[in-house]
């Protein structure tokens, strides 16, 4: 489902291993991982965006790794990117609207989980998520 609406293939999004499953609702989590793959392939210059998924569950958490080979974000956004109606100049140029990465906080705030993010210009970015083991 999520390939199928981002109208992405395998050469763009490998996903490493069975995702373990995690007490949060088949939709957000949907909208969750949307959001950041669409950033990852929106700001991303690569002939070929790579995106890794990957999970790991460590007693009663889930934690999600979702990289990139984007951009990055510079330091001095890092800590705007999750505000509402925050937009680059790529998301102006690209017409969007500032609230993926914060829906996606939202999301994963609801359920009592975490996301963070380590980035370097040029090289990337790595979202981490825990969210509660099923």
């Amino acid at each position: 489902m999520l390939s199928s609406a981002l109208n992405i293939t395998q050469e763009n999004v490998v996903i490493k291993g069975k995702l373990p499953e995690v007490k949060m609702g088949n939709q957000h989590l949907s909208i969750l991982l949307k959001e950041l793959v669409e950033n990852a392939i929106k700001f991303n210059e690569s002939e070929v965006p790579q995106i890794t998924i990957s999970a790991e569950k460590k007693d009663e958490l889930v934690r999600f790794n979702l990289s990139d080979n984007g951009i990055g974000i510079p330091p001095e956004n890092q800590i705007k990117v999750f505000n509402l109606f925050y937009r680059t100049e790529k998301n102006w140029e690209d017409g969007g609207t500032g609230i993926g990465l914060t829906i996606s906080k939202n999301i994963v705030d609801k359920y009592d989980g975490e996301i963070w993010f380590e980035s370097q210009l040029n090289n990337g970015t790595t979202f981490f998520i825990t969210l509660p083991a099923a």
